[in-house]
């Protein structure tokens, strides 16, 4: 029950302090450099495309924005996604992951949303709004489309939540159309904010005083509040490798990297043979893939 308590307080300051942040992070880091690579490589501008975000969140910014710029988007979640705050959504969320769930959702939709949402439009100079967004509680490894549906599948942070990454990689990689690019943003969990402690989330601007860095791969002391498969960036490359007959990888890029002060050399001693330097200092990998003819 404390353990719960403290995730709860640490949530709501989370939310609290960061809300206008990650508005201004999901529309210029994931969404604005998302569509100038599809476009790239699309050889076309990013509106009337077909796309599947996989793992699209509780606000679903890439499947909103997306949206607002002209694109059919299908955003799949495990968690039931609403569009705001209400007695029927607050329902649906608990019948489907908890009322714990339905809770969290609940306050940050009321509390916190508002803020975001304001600072979105101000971004995109539109109306937002979530409803009639088509957004599905589905697994990604259970894709319920047709070969060759999509002109491009993207995805943020998601991967490393998913227990069965390889099934993943196969099935976006089936719902591709011929030429049709994935574009797969991973947060690695060998790195300093791997862990996922809130506290440690962008350490570039503060750090926390209470959890020591990379706890999450040493005393393990602040475990995850939620599911983290631990993979290392070599796992990652080895599952989309896999697909090499039917998926081209264009692009294997490290976006992010934290840590560099902070690494000291008895850390580094601590985990040798278990994580290389570049394993801890990496935070996001960004996998590009064509779907071959």
């Amino acid at each position: 029950m404390l353990g719960k308590l403290r995730t709860a307080s640490e949530l709501f300051s989370y939310h609290r302090s960061r809300s206008v942040q990650f508005a201004e992070h999901d529309y210029k880091n994931v969404y604005l450099a998302t569509r100038e690579r599809l476009e790239r490589l699309l050889g076309r501008p990013a509106t009337g495309l077909r796309i599947l975000d996989l793992g699209c969140g509780q606000r679903a910014p890439a499947t909103l924005l997306f949206q607002l710029a002209g694109n059919q988007v299908t955003g799949i979640d495990l968690d039931v996604v609403t569009p705001g705050p209400g007695l029927g959504g607050f329902m649906k969320i608990a019948a489907a992951n908890g009322y714990e769930r339905a809770l969290k959702t609940t306050v940050r939709q009321m509390l916190f949303d508002p803020a975001y949402d304001r600072r979105l439009a101000e971004l995109t100079g539109k109306r937002i709004s979530r409803r009639g967004l088509d957004i599905r509680r589905l697994s990604a490894t259970q894709l319920p489309f047709p070969d060759f549906t999509f002109d491009a599948v993207i995805s943020n942070a998601v991967f490393e939540h998913l227990p069965n990454v390889r099934g993943a990689v196969d099935e976006l990689t089936r719902v591709l159309k011929r030429g049709g690019i994935c574009h797969i943003a991973i947060h690695l969990f060998p790195s300093l904010s791997g862990g996922h402690h809130m506290g440690w989330a962008f350490p570039e601007q503060s750090i926390p005083a209470d959890v020591p860095p990379w706890d999450h791969l040493r005393e393990k002391r602040f475990p995850a509040h939620v599911y983290l498969n631990q993979l290392k960036e070599s796992d990652y490359r080895r599952e989309f490798e896999a697909e090499f007959r039917r998926l081209e990888i264009l692009d294997w890029i490290t976006t992010w990297t934290e840590g560099e002060a902070l690494l000291t050399p008895e850390i580094l001693a601590e985990l040798e043979g278990q994580f290389t330097r570049e394993d801890l200092l990496k935070r996001e990998i960004l996998a590009i893939g064509r779907r071959r003819g």
